[in-house]
């Protein structure tokens, strides 16, 4: 994995950033500058300063969130609570005894926290498991 150093500017369209380490990352600056790079520690992205006063997000300290349960009450609805906060996200089903994928008849991204699932024939207690990916 590749440290970011003091060594100029970085093209970000053209140099692999993917998993890049900023070393001794600056955090909540009270007045930054234009260029400044800095971790928020209330929400854990990463800011940039692109122009005066103005903060740009380029993700979260946390990286990519996974949910992982079982699911199934015995409905065609199934109902995944993954608490990853936000509706960008991806859901799969599958039946815990085969492994085989359960393809939903439709999904809805109820909150920024839950995803409904409706599949063609009710899914025993706990006979499903749901991995959510955000």
């Amino acid at each position: 994995m590749s440290e970011l150093h003091d060594s100029g500017p970085i093209n970000l369209n053209e140099e692999p950033t993917f998993g890049m380490q900023i070393p001794k990352l600056a955090t909540d600056p009270a007045s930054p500058q234009v260029g400044d790079i800095w971790l928020n520690t209330t929400s854990h992205a990463v800011k940039v300063e692109t122009q005066a006063g103005t903060k740009t997000t380029m993700g979260t300290g946390t990286g990519v969130s996974k949910f992982a349960g079982n699911v199934g009450s015995g409905s065609t609805t199934v109902t995944i609570t993954h608490n990853l906060g936000t509706l960008d996200v991806v859901a799969k089903l599958y039946t815990i005894s085969t492994g085989v994928e359960i393809v939903p008849t439709s999904v809805t991204l109820t909150s920024t926290n839950v995803v409904t699932m409706v599949v063609g024939s009710s899914l025993g207690s706990n006979l499903g498991r749901a991995v959510v990916i955000g």
